[in-house]
Order: C-alpha cells, then sequence, then structure tokens
C-alpha cells in the first residue's frame, strides 16, 4: 500500500488546487478583445466581383473580420471595435462562420463585415447583394449580371 500523507497535507492541496482552479476560470471568463482576421471567403470574392465590375476607387466597400469568443468576448466592444476599423463608413455584417474560419480556438468564431466608406467628392459607394439570402457561394453572382 501506499504512502498515507496526513490531513493537514491532503487539505492544503485540496485548497491549493482549488484556489488555482478559480483564479484560471477567472482568466477565462475575463473580456477577450477581438482578433482582426480577414473576411471570409463568400464575402472576399463578392467584393473581388464588384472591383472587377466597378473598378476599385476610394469608396468602392471593402471587408473585414473579428475572431471573437461568444463566451468571453463583450460583443458590444466586437461592435464598437468593428465600427472603429470602418470609420465614417456605414458598416454592415455579413454573417459568422466557425468553421475553417482561420481563428485561434479560444476565439473559434469570425464575424465578418463589409465597410461602405462614406462617398466623397460626388463619387456613390457600390451596393452589394445581401450575402445573408443566398443559399450557396454562386448565387449572389447573378446579381451583378
Amino acid at each position: 500500500m501506499g504512502k498515507k500523507f496526513p490531513r493537514a497535507v491532503t487539505v492544503k492541496r485540496h485548497i491549493t488546487f482549488f484556489a488555482a482552479a478559480l483564479v484560471l476560470s477567472g482568466c477565462a471568463a475575463s473580456s477577450v478583445d477581438p482578433i482582426p482576421q480577414k473576411p471570409s471567403r463568400i464575402v472576399q470574392e463578392a467584393l473581388d466581383a464588384s472591383y472587377e465590375r466597378y473598378g476599385r476607387t476610394p469608396s468602392s466597400p471593402w471587408g473585414f473580420a473579428y475572431c471573437y469568443s461568444a463566451s468571453s468576448t463583450n460583443l458590444g466592444k466586437l461592435i464598437e471595435t468593428a465600427k472603429n476599423t470602418c470609420g465614417r463608413g456605414r458598416l454592415e455584417y455579413r454573417g459568422t462562420d466557425n468553421v475553417f474560419s482561420d481563428c485561434p480556438l479560444f476565439q473559434i468564431s469570425r464575424a465578418n463585415f463589409v465597410c461602405y466608406p462614406q462617398a466623397g467628392s460626388g463619387e456613390t459607394a457600390k451596393e452589394l447583394p445581401d450575402l445573408g439570402t443566398y443559399k450557396d457561394d454562386k448565387d449572389w453572382a447573378d446579381d451583378f449580371d
């Protein structure tokens, strides 16, 4: 049979383990900043098609994304970060993907956005189709014909 530890040593081990678990769970629950990421392939392909058709100007829309964790990222902070990235332009949320998103495991979700810069000196921002209403990758291409 193994060596028996005095009760005081066993209690100290349990308290130490509990304290370490409490500290680690507190770190995991704290708010984590969103991580900048490339937009999803669908968003980027729609933007590329728009650039091919209309050309790329300072008022052309552009896409970006942020990785976040639904459990540890403050969603208000995510939206505020996206608004700051877009500046004075019009911001559109284009969905979240959790699979094949190139995001780290602790922030697995990717929120995709498109920014339509504020039009300047007579130029107008080009409209893109609403990507959320399409069933697959190529349905949106019909709107460009």
